[in-house]
């Protein structure tokens, strides 16, 4: 079972992502050094990678789910301030800035006129602001 999201906890544009998949992406951008082996040393093999590990780590989270309709002006809000808040996930505090997002009107009733959810899909990056 996936918890509920939610987004600018305590703040004006607080909204409650209604979850369906989140998932928690983290990156370390390593660099590598691939040494030759000359051809006067090539029965020992080729040598190890070297590698140099600069801890530069990206975390982020993809979700996918839903929110009332009446939250996403909250949410267009959010992402087009471009600043940071605080997200809540599984009873813990994350100061994020959201990178991409993508809102779909999906009524669940076809006759409705304004569809009572809408399905989003939204990448967080976590990080602090400076």
């Amino acid at each position: 079972m996936t918890n509920n999201i939610i987004l600018d906890n305590g703040g004006t544009n607080q909204l409650t992502i209604y979850t369906t998949f989140v998932e928690e992406l983290m990156s370390n951008a390593l660099s590598k050094l691939i040494l030759p082996t000359g051809t006067a040393n090539s029965g020992s093999g080729p040598k190890d990678t070297k590698i140099i590990n600069l801890l530069k780590i990206l975390k982020l989270f993809t979700i996918d789910g839903k929110i009332a309709s009446a939250d996403r002006t909250k949410l267009r809000n959010l992402f087009d301030t471009g600043k940071m808040f605080t997200l809540v996930y599984d009873s813990t505090n994350y100061t994020v800035v959201i990178e991409k997002l993508s809102i779909k009107e999906e009524p669940e009733d076809a006759g409705s006129s304004s569809p009572e959810y809408y399905v989003i899909k939204v990448n967080c990056v976590i990080g602090v602001s400076i």
